[in-house]
């Protein structure tokens, strides 16, 4: 059931695509979401001001028609109490807001992402979101996971950490103490899309984007677990 769902790697985030959405909107979905990520970022990376670089994410989204639906959205900050992985914590908070009736499918194909076989189309190599700036005495990372629903809807988890621990290029699976971890925090919420309205700026935006694709988006190559 992991193959229910096309992967793909956009800007800081791993998202999830239902196999029933057609190609164009979901192009169209990945393109909101990506202007969205490059003018939240302004030529820099999020990090040290999570909470700005988050709204600014948020608003551009909600002005090609993505909105978040804010009364199912939160944000948490916390210091975990034990040793913890982010991608553990962003997985758990994704499939705690999923639908029941797509979980064990959802939870399949995050299973088949973290398999060290799982290969980005594009480079070759084990994906790597790769957003972790260090200017500020900490140490930041910052990634989401977002499952796109064939209802139009899409549900988001992500995480933003402050660690004086060096991070390893594949921090995603990084035990951290949290002794080390001086800043975090969660964000869950789920977007609605505007179909019309997306349609409307869907061919401009694609070719807005047309030269940034390369760098930062690709498919990501997932098996189906082997049970044998």
């Amino acid at each position: 059931m992991a193959n229910n769902y096309s992967v793909w790697r956009n800007g800081n985030s791993l998202v999830l695509v239902d196999k029933t959405i057609n190609e164009a909107c979901r192009h169209d979905m990945l393109n909101i979401q990506l202007a969205a990520y490059l003018a939240a970022c302004n030529g820099g990376v999020s990090g040290a001001d999570g909470d700005s670089w988050l709204n600014e994410y948020i608003r551009v989204q909600s002005s090609f028609g993505c909105t978040l639906a804010t009364l199912r959205s939160q944000t948490i900050s916390m210091v975990p109490v034990a040793a913890f992985k982010p991608w553990d914590m962003l997985c758990d908070s994704l499939l705690q807001a999923t639908p029941h009736r797509l979980r064990e499918a959802v939870a399949q194909c995050l299973a088949a992402c973290a398999s060290s076989e799982t290969r980005d189309d594009r480079t070759g190599e084990r994906w790597d979101l790769g957003e972790h700036p260090g200017d500020t005495g900490l140490n930041y990372a910052h990634a989401e996971v977002r499952l796109v629903l064939p209802e139009y809807s899409i549900i988001s988890t992500q995480l933003n950490l402050g660690s004086r621990e060096p991070l390893d290029p594949d921090w995603l699976w990084q035990l951290f103490d949290p002794q080390t971890v001086q800043a975090c925090w969660q964000f869950q919420g789920q977007y609605l899309i505007d179909s019309r309205r997306m349609n409307l700026i869907g061919p401009g935006l694609a070719k807005k984007l047309q030269g940034k694709l390369a760098h930062h988006r690709s498919e990501i190559s997932v098996q189906e677990p082997n049970h044998d």
